[in-house]
């Protein structure tokens, strides 16, 4: 596996990092850059539903995290345990998300060419 890994750790409204970083995404998604995303730590929020950035001044993330796919972005993960505690790992998720482990944290990061992290 190779490719571009983008760690997102921050919460998806304290900055505009979290849209900032989603943007560059797709435009490497447009020019057929192999980029895979991994939540991790605060990030995970952006996995609920029925979110409304716009009140706090920014786009809403779970919104922006579903137009991936949409620009062959279709490796999109987050760490298990963060998940479980913030309470999203059973929710209804609008995302094809795949829940890892530290160990698979470990074996993705190893495997990408380009790491990048908030």
């Amino acid at each position: 596996m190779d490719g571009w890994l983008y760690i997102f750790r921050s919460t998806p409204y304290g900055s505009a990092r979290f849209t900032e970083a989603i943007d560059a995404l797709l435009v490497a998604g447009v020019f057929g850059l192999p980029v895979r995303v991994l939540l991790m730590g605060d990030a995970v929020q952006a996995l609920r539903t029925g979110q409304d950035g716009t009140s706090l001044g920014f786009k809403t993330a779970g919104r922006q995290l579903t137009a991936l796919p949409d620009y062959d972005i279709d490796h999109i993960y987050a760490d298990i345990d963060d998940a479980r505690h913030a309470g999203v790992l059973d929710a209804h998720i609008d995302l094809p998300v795949q829940f890892i482990d530290t160990h698979q944290q470990q074996t993705l990061i190893a495997a990408s060419n380009m790491v990048f992290s908030d």
